[in-house]
């Protein structure tokens, strides 16, 4: 084994640790936010992921409005986590700014339409670029999809639903609050919260299901790719 390439699968493996370092402080670092008249209070990890939700008394007394307090209070909490936790990384790892910038460039599917209009010197070049260019347009246009797909899960014994988007940027509570008598605020909360993180599984098993082409593509362009694991380090 070259020296660059053991040096590079000891850096690989410092990042990893480093990263497992970063979400263990984050995981513990808890946020809490209200809706605006702080009868639905949720609480959120620095990853944005909801940890808790808790229900005032009398916040059962205004079911019409529930849903949508409910929605606003964890959409305020895992903001707030998230931009806490890209604040931590961006203090300890200053490139990872950039590498946002990147992202957000190549999920353009914009930048790939002109790519079958420029000359290349031969035809295998010209056939792998087209080939690249169509696999990134079509995951482009896939995530770009995520916003309006929708993944729906049930809240308890049908007391209402949590919807939640591919992309992870639209959220909706709604209840049912005829069938919600005779549960305890606690139990009620606990509930949604366990319906929100099974639509957040199930959104992400579909993003991935998604990308799978991409993956499958680039298998075959280099199939004898070596995948660094755990005992080359």
């Amino acid at each position: 084994m070259l020296e660059s390439q053991r040096l590079a699968r000891v850096t690989l493996r410092q990042m990893i640790e480093s990263g497992n370092d970063s979400s263990r402080v984050l995981k513990a670092k808890l946020i809490a936010r209200s809706d605006d008249d702080r009868s639905v209070v949720a609480t959120a990890n620095g990853l944005g992921e909801l940890v808790t939700l808790t229900f005032a008394e009398h916040a059962l007394r205004h079911p019409s409005t529930l849903g949508q307090r409910t929605t606003s209070a964890i959409i305020r909490a895992r903001a707030a986590g998230r931009q806490f936790g890209e604040k931590f990384d961006d203090l300890k790892y200053p490139v990872l700014g950039s590498l946002r910038n990147l992202g957000e460039i190549v999920f353009d599917s914009s930048i790939y339409e002109n790519f079958d209009r420029i000359d290349y010197p031969d035809e295998g070049t010209r056939n792998t670029i087209a080939e690249c260019a169509e696999v990134l347009r079509s995951m482009t246009l896939s995530v770009e999809a995520f916003e309006d797909r929708l993944v729906r899960s049930v809240i308890g014994s049908e007391l209402g639903y949590v919807a939640i988007n591919l992309a992870d940027t639209k959220l909706i509570v709604s209840f049912e609050m005829i069938r919600a008598t005779g549960i305890s605020n606690q139990r009620f909360a606990e509930r949604v919260v366990d319906a929100f993180r099974s639509a957040q599984l199930e959104a992400q098993r579909l993003r991935l299901q998604s990308l799978r082409d991409f993956s499958l593509w680039w298998r075959r362009q280099a199939p004898n790719t070596e995948i660094i694991g755990d005992n080359d380090v």
